[in-house]
């Protein structure tokens, strides 16, 4: 269950979302890890087929995401 009255910070944001499951394009990954950039934070993703590690992206660019957006995100590709 996620408590939602923590304060979001990217200890909570890992503590929240790794391991859970979502989908791309009709196929499975997991919340690998989300890592703290200098201009906010990426998520790394796992395929659930090939144990493939790789960064959540847009037409090959890594999408860098605020705190709040980088939750709203995760939970809208919920599986």
């Amino acid at each position: 269950m996620i408590d939602f009255t923590k304060k979001l910070d990217i200890e909570e944001l890992n503590n929240r979302y790794v391991k859970m499951g979502i989908v791309l394009k009709e196929s499975q990954f997991k919340v690998h890890k989300i890592e703290k950039l200098k201009e906010g934070v990426q998520v790394l993703i796992q395929s659930s087929d090939t144990n493939k590690i790789s960064v959540l992206s847009r037409e090959g660019e890594a999408i860098v995401f605020g705190l709040e957006e980088c939750e709203k995100v995760l939970l809208g590709l919920r599986g």
